[in-house]
């Protein structure tokens, strides 16, 4: 029988229980497809997930995904199960906590906004999806009835609010402030170090540099910098430009 996983970070991941996650403070934007032959002449297996295709004994935490997650073809017995954040997820006793899925479209035979397929007897901690974009539950296919939890479905609204970046930096209210998690104005919440979110231009704080100022000579952008703090501004440039 042939296998397939496919993540928007890993494809396979299995270790034994740990108190401490085996993934965490990983995102993914890009659209995530797994995809097998339209007639397969064997058995075999197809998860997709947005930032897991496949987690056995395993812990998630401080995670999101914003693209699409797609299962193509169909498979000789059984189905394909594609989640918003975990394809198939099973035999860990810690659940998935703090993170969310946006993605826009989950497709395959069996799929949730978290998992495609859970064998866990308990819900997501403090982790959601964007139903607004996708209207199903919170897994496609369960083992437990916990797992499928309604409070992790929220609308786009709920998820970009303050109320979410608290949720998300406080473990839900049971911890202090972690301060790893930052949000746009009127946008979903992104880890403080996401790349995407430094270098985006749009949203990129200038005011925050002493930039030097600066004239046109030609085609060359001369700089005159007399003060210490423009010299650091003008260094940590290429960083973000």
């Amino acid at each position: 029988p042939y296998r397939v996983w496919t993540g928007g970070v890993v494809g396979y991941m299995e270790r034994s229980n740990s108190q401490f996650p085996a993934l965490s403070l990983s995102y993914n934007y890009g659209d995530v497809t797994g995809s097998v032959a339209e007639d397969p002449s064997e058995y075999g297996v197809l998860n997709v997930g947005g930032i897991l295709g496949y987690a056995y004994g395993l812990s998630v935490s401080d995670v999101y995904n914003r693209g699409k997650v797609i299962a193509k073809g169909k498979l000789n017995k059984g189905s394909s199960e594609v989640g918003g954040l975990v394809g198939f997820f099973d035999y860990s006793d810690r659940p998935i906590s703090n993170s969310y899925s946006a993605a826009p479209v989950v497709k395959g035979d069996t799929v949730g906004g978290i998992y495609g397929y859970s064998g866990l007897s308990y819900s997501p901690i403090n982790t959601y999806y964007d139903g607004s974009l996708v209207d199903i539950a919170t897994a496609g296919r369960f083992y437990y009835d916990a797992t499928n939890s309604a409070e992790c479905k929220k609308t786009t609204a709920e998820l970009q609010s303050e109320k979410m970046l608290v949720l998300l930096n406080t473990t839900g209210g049971t911890v202090p402030n972690r301060n790893l998690w930052t949000r746009r104005p009127d946008g979903y919440p992104v880890l403080k170090f996401d790349s995407l979110y430094k270098n985006d231009s749009a949203y990129f704080d200038m005011q925050q540099y002493a930039m030097p100022p600066s004239q046109a000579d030609g085609d060359t952008l001369v700089y005159t910098i007399s003060k210490a703090e423009e010299l650091a501004a003008f260094l940590e440039m290429p960083r973000y430009f």
